[in-house]
């Protein structure tokens, strides 16, 4: 598949894909948000749900799969729990929407879940996870789009679970977090991000299930089986959790459990381990310069809307 790369400060990606955003109905302070998820995967390596996936919320904002200026309505809410209405928003906002209902309530509840029903893709549900370890919590994130399904194992004869990944972040630290993704999924997920795979792995099948559960019928929303129309057409859910540590016992003894047995890990060369796992600083920052990939699709996508919305163009490195 050809391919289109750019390299650019990240300053000028920032206003770049913002002005992309705001062309197609998005309010500025929201676009900055879902800009910023975006930057958010990219620093964690994870490029493909970063900013080459601009392209993907310009085509949903276009054709109204995404309501560019949507309002998440609560529908239910207790000291410990939200569950929204997305109401069609783009999920990388209605997902920082979730993660702020968290850090509301969680120093006085100490466990806190939301569902959202209704969004759209939010990305990687690492960034999100990451995003309430750094805030000194266990964080855990699950999304169900449409038209991403896998066979669970390989004699079945439908596509039933998600192939969405479900992540789990824990703080190890004030500076170190432990982020950790599980799911099916595959190396190359380029092909307009539909998948219909298959897997042999027990593992990955259950923990599809977990996921799929989580952010499907849990929110009143459906299994990947189900899922008909396509990725936008068919509403994506999402699932949060968060766990105070200090609350459930003690949060320095459980750092201090947690980050001994890591070392332990890594001083027996636990390689492939070390290898899904991601311990890392909180205090990133993504290079001066970030080049980004699109399909060549993606980049045509993005030059109609520069010259429909008669945009500047980006001003390369």
């Amino acid at each position: 598949m050809s391919s289109v790369t750019k390299s650019a400060t990240v300053e000028e990606w920032k206003r770049f894909s913002m002005d992309l955003l705001v062309s197609v109905g998005m309010f500025a302070a929201e676009a900055e948000i879902s800009v910023d998820r975006m930057l958010d995967a990219d620093l964690w390596k994870l490029e493909l749900d970063g900013l080459m996936n601009l392209p993907y919320s310009i085509v949903a904002g276009v054709s109204g799969d995404m309501d560019v200026r949507a309002q998440l309505q609560i529908l239910n809410e207790t000291s410990a729990l939200v569950m929204m209405h997305g109401h069609q928003a783009a999920g990388r906002l209605a997902a920082t929407r979730a993660v702020e209902s968290i850090l509301k309530k969680i120093p006085e509840a100490g466990v806190v879940a939301v569902g959202i029903k209704n969004s759209q893709p939010l990305g990687s549900p690492a960034v999100f996870a990451a995003m309430l370890a750094d805030a000194g919590y266990i964080g855990c994130c699950a999304t169900n789009a449409g038209d991403s399904a896998t066979k669970p194992f390989a004699n079945s004869t439908v596509n039933f679970f998600g192939t969405n990944l479900m992540s789990w972040a824990y703080p190890v630290s004030d500076e170190d977090i432990l982020l950790y993704s599980q799911g099916v999924h595959a190396e190359d997920r380029s092909a307009e991000h539909f998948l219909k795979l298959e897997t042999t792995d027990l593992q990955q099948a259950y923990a599809a299930l977990m996921m799929s559960t989580l952010a499907g019928p849990l929110q009143a929303g459906k299994f990947s089986l189900n899922k008909t129309k396509g990725q936008s057409l068919e509403q994506t859910q999402h699932f949060f959790l968060a766990i105070d540590p200090e609350q459930m016992g003690s949060k320095s003894k459980f750092q201090r459990e947690l980050k001994a047995s890591l070392d332990q890990l890594e001083a027996a060369g636990e390689s492939t381990l070390k290898k899904n796992l991601r311990k890392t600083t909180k205090h990133r920052v993504l290079p001066e310069t970030l080049t980004v990939t699109f399909t060549e699709a993606g980049w045509t996508t993005i030059t109609r809307q520069l010259e429909k919305a008669k945009l500047t163009e980006l001003q390369t490195a």
